[in-house]
């Protein structure tokens, strides 16, 4: 009977722990949307703030990328700014941001977070917009505008935020 009530506790610990483990929306996609063929994280955080029936939300992932991959991307860049992103392309550019994007730029940078870490972290990117030796790509559906996907590189801190915001 002991045993019973302990693999039973085991059982429940062990789902617990899976449940709170996160899953990396962009984590796979990083090299076709950087352009590289081996992407080296040296850390990853994820933060999301998702809800109701058709999971309206958002979810901003943050990778601190090796040297290597830094130089990786930059080679690129030079041959080449745009790549292939699952079906679509995508285009690096550097900061300052092209007018004709604010309108699905505005969707992510004015998004009022409920979360506070994730609400720092759109003040970080909002702030970096700004910055030099910075790279943005911007993802959306014209035919969707609820859909806006935010790529920000910032080479100084080899820091990549991967955004995916649907309302």
């Amino acid at each position: 009977m002991k045993n019973r009530k302990l693999n039973w506790i085991l059982l429940l610990i062990i789902s617990i722990s899976f449940v709170g483990c996160s899953t990396y929306f962009f984590e796979d996609e990083l090299p076709s949307i950087l352009g590289v063929e081996n992407v080296e994280v040296e850390s990853k955080t994820i933060y999301d703030e998702l809800g109701g029936l058709k999971g309206e939300g958002m979810v901003l992932e943050e990778y601190k990328l090796s040297d290597k991959t830094i130089a990786d991307f930059k080679a690129n860049l030079t041959s080449s700014t745009e790549f292939n992103y699952k079906d679509k392309s995508i285009k690096w550019d550097k900061i300052p941001i092209d007018s004709s994007f604010m309108e699905p730029l505005s969707k992510i940078i004015d998004y009022k977070a409920f979360d506070s870490e994730l609400y720092i972290k759109i003040e970080q990117i909002k702030a970096l917009i700004h910055k030099p030796n910075t790279y943005y790509s911007i993802v959306f559906e014209d035919e969707n505008e609820d859909y806006v996907q935010l790529f920000v590189f910032d080479l100084n801190t080899k820091t990549l935020f991967t955004i995916d915001q649907q309302m």
